[in-house]
């Protein structure tokens, strides 16, 4: 009977143990399509009319997450501060170099963020920053959860925005890691080629 009641207990506790990381596995990954019908989803319609914060395609601070999960990072100097409410929109391109972007070694995400963003002076009150991804799921490394975990403790300092890479992104980083010349209006060309 002892013997019997032992491998139960074992049993259970195999099934408990698994149950646990099967759920720590669904939680390491962040899915952006997702996360982006939770958000619209959450939105409430008001008097028929879905109110929504703008959201745009650039921030000040940007991270590329490659299909093979490195970190690579890009900034531009701050935008003059406007005055009133512009109607202009979001460019398609914003000049993209391959001298622009350059990889973060793996592991110092979080002291490199420190660093070169959080620790510098601006003339907003909050840092604009954006993860863009080349896959839809990201992996919610340690880097991931501290922005996301930055966000939710200090809304007011940090607007974060996760989202897929854009084209020029994805063609720039390309020509970057390839080591070959990156001619934006070529890039433009083609694309109006193929339209």
């Amino acid at each position: 009977m002892k013997f019997q009641n032992k491998y139960l207990l074992y049993k259970l506790l195999l099934v408990v143990v698994f149950a646990e990381l099967g759920c720590i596995n669904r939680n390491d990954v962040y899915i952006i399509s997702k996360e982006d019908s939770l958000y619209k989803a959450s939105l409430k319609p008001k008097n028929g009319i879905l109110v929504a914060p703008p959201i745009s395609k650039y921030g000040r601070h940007t991270f590329l997450i490659d299909s093979g999960q490195s970190v690579y990072f890009y900034s531009f100097q701050e935008p003059l501060l406007g005055k009133g409410v512009s109607d202009d929109k979001e460019p398609d391109t914003i000049g993209l170099m391959p001298n622009h972007i350059f990889k973060i070694p793996a592991g110092t995400e979080r002291k490199f963020f420190k660093e070169n963003v959080l620790e510098q002076k601006s003339q907003f009150p909050w840092k604009s920053i954006v993860i863009a991804s080349f896959k839809d799921s990201v992996k919610k490394s340690d880097f991931i959860q501290y922005l996301i975990r930055l966000r939710k403790v200090e809304p007011n300092k940090i607007s974060l925005q996760i989202r897929l890479a854009l084209r020029e992104e994805r063609e720039v980083l390309d020509h970057k890691r390839k080591g070959i010349h990156y001619d934006p209006e070529k890039v433009r060309n083609n694309e109006d080629e193929n339209e």
